[in-house]
């Protein structure tokens, strides 16, 4: 059974962040641009879902955008 999260501590969004700003420094997305927004949204999807390791969400976002 997965684990869903329904809510993120301020700890928790900092490395979200930092793992949304890494993957977007590395494909040159701006800070408005469709594509970040859409990383932004998958990357929280996931955390949702029950993925809360680092290294776990950069390589699944980078796997899958």
């Amino acid at each position: 059974m997965k684990r869903y999260r329904d809510s993120v501590n301020p700890k928790e969004l900092a490395m979200l962040q930092s793992v949304l700003d890494r993957f977007c420094l590395e494909r040159g997305l701006a800070g408005d641009s469709a594509e970040r927004e859409d990383a932004a949204a998958a990357l929280l999807a996931m955390f949702i879902r029950g993925v809360v390791k680092e290294d776990d969400l950069s390589r699944n976002l980078n796997a899958g955008l």
